[in-house]
């Protein structure tokens, strides 16, 4: 789940891919997905931390919208400096 996270990230480490179509990237079910995110968003070790936001339809159309994901390093640039890596809230 991570690599299908990492390869749709921008320049600044963030993506925000709905499940679906991490679902079609990784071969996973939806539900399978939603359990992998909450598997990473849990996790606070490391140099990697998943925050996840709701990120709100554009339009404002209402609904669900697709999630942050917000990444501490960049696949450009490497690694953020530790205080650069946004905390889980």
């Amino acid at each position: 789940m991570l690599i299908a996270l990492i390869s749709r990230a921008d320049q600044s480490g963030s993506c925000w891919p709905a499940y679906e179509a991490l679902a079609e990237d990784t071969g996973y079910s939806r539900a399978a997905v939603a359990a992998a995110v909450a598997s990473l968003r849990e996790r606070t070790d490391g140099p990697v931390r998943i925050v996840v936001k709701h990120h709100g339809k554009q339009g404002g159309s209402g609904g669900r919208g697709s999630n942050k994901y917000c990444m501490g390093f960049s696949p450009t640039n490497g690694l953020n400096q530790p205080e650069s890596i946004p905390q889980t809230q």
